[in-house]
């Protein structure tokens, strides 16, 4: 019988096959790998994204709960720390307002938020924030999950840093205003001439 090595042909028909099972076995195992890379990588594109922000326009400042993922995020609940609180010298109204939406927020929370949804909530007006009395930094502390029943699947953290905010916005409304009065006095003068 024909010998190679010190293994006759039998022997060599076995390592081969051998070599070949080790072959499919590394084969499956790396494409099991990439099919789980790309379900990760397509969970991770379509999961919902939740962000907390501050928005300011004309000296309303609005504290602003939005996602903007692709899919619908279930019992969101959002905690400031330290909790975003008012002065005294606002109005029983407007502070009843804040308060109960931060304590929907970290309570029960909101059960269903589609994509692009936004809530939102008036939190002061620029003139006033200026006098102080507010809190300056906070963090919210979110957590959603992708499916119903599922609470805190993803978590996570902003820190809003209402101070600096706060100060350009009533910079930014100061001069607005004035931009916006000299215009309209412009347009009475010019409707008065004619």
């Amino acid at each position: 019988m024909l010998s190679f090595l010190g293994l006759n042909l039998d022997e060599w028909v076995g390592v081969a096959v051998l070599a070949q099972t080790a072959l499919v076995a590394v084969s499956a195992e790396f494409v099991r790998r990439q099919l789980k890379h790309a379900r990760d990588a397509q969970a991770e594109q379509t999961r919902p994204y939740v962000i907390v922000d501050l928005q300011h326009k004309a000296g309303i400042l609005d504290v602003v709960v939005e996602n903007i993922g692709q899919s619908p995020a279930f019992n969101l609940r959002v905690v400031f720390e330290p909790r975003l609180t008012l002065p005294a010298t606002v109005n029983d109204d407007d502070r009843h307002q804040v308060e109960g939406f931060v304590i929907r927020l970290a309570g029960d929370g909101i059960p269903f938020m589609p994509p692009r949804q936004v809530h939102r909530f008036r939190y002061a007006l620029a003139h006033v924030v200026k006098d102080g009395g507010y809190a300056t930094d906070t963090t919210a502390r979110l957590s959603y999950g992708r499916t119903p029943g599922t609470d805190g699947r993803y978590c996570e953290s902003y820190r809003i840093d209402l101070g600096g905010t706060w100060h350009a916005s009533f910079e930014h409304t100061i001069e607005e205003s004035v931009r916006e009065i000299s215009k309209s006095m412009s347009d009475v003068a010019s409707a008065l001439k004619s």
